[in-house]
């Protein structure tokens, strides 16, 4: 009797847990874009957007771009300089990867000229991607399911989403 009970609060939970939606200070795919252009548009001598993929789009929807952002003190030109990579958003429940990575691009334009910033500006090649699962944070961001940790595409295209 008590694994019966156990189980029903479990799933009473699960199915309530996917009913909740995120707070509307969670970037949306449309706000990191339009972010990321904004910062490239206003401080184009540290700021470039580039393009570095696209999904491969889930059935019946085209693909979506796949941006990153450059900090650098010459951001248009390619220089010989040690690169980091920020990855934010993988799984598409994981919002804060976002959150995270959005926050240090803002950082860093906001503090450019304070060390340790100016420094890494002059020296680095800092590549920040808030999301590469634009389609499983579109699910988790419309309110279709806020545990949604896949993509929108089952990769190896056998039918089954693999749970590894």
């Amino acid at each position: 009797m008590r694994k019966v009970f156990v189980i029903a609060i479990l799933f009473t939970w699960v199915f309530l847990s996917a009913q909740v939606s995120l707070d509307p200070r969670y970037h949306t795919y449309e706000e990191i874009i339009e972010e990321l252009f904004a910062y490239q548009d206003s401080f184009p001598e540290i700021v470039m957007v580039q393009e570095i993929g696209q999904t491969t789009g889930a059935p019946y929807q085209n693909p979506i771009p796949i941006y990153a952002i450059k900090l650098s003190n010459n951001a248009a030109i390619d220089e010989d300089e040690p690169a980091l990579m920020f990855a934010g958003q993988c799984h598409a429940e994981e919002v804060l990867g976002v959150e995270i990575t959005m926050y240090m691009i803002q950082q860093i334009i906001q503090m450019r000229f304070v060390q340790p910033y100016s420094i890494w500006l002059q020296s680095l090649e800092m590549w920040f991607v808030p999301t590469y699962n634009p389609e499983g944070l579109q699910v988790v961001m419309d309110d279709w399911d806020v545990t949604y940790r896949k993509n929108k595409r089952d990769n190896d295209e056998n039918g089954f989403f693999n749970y590894a």
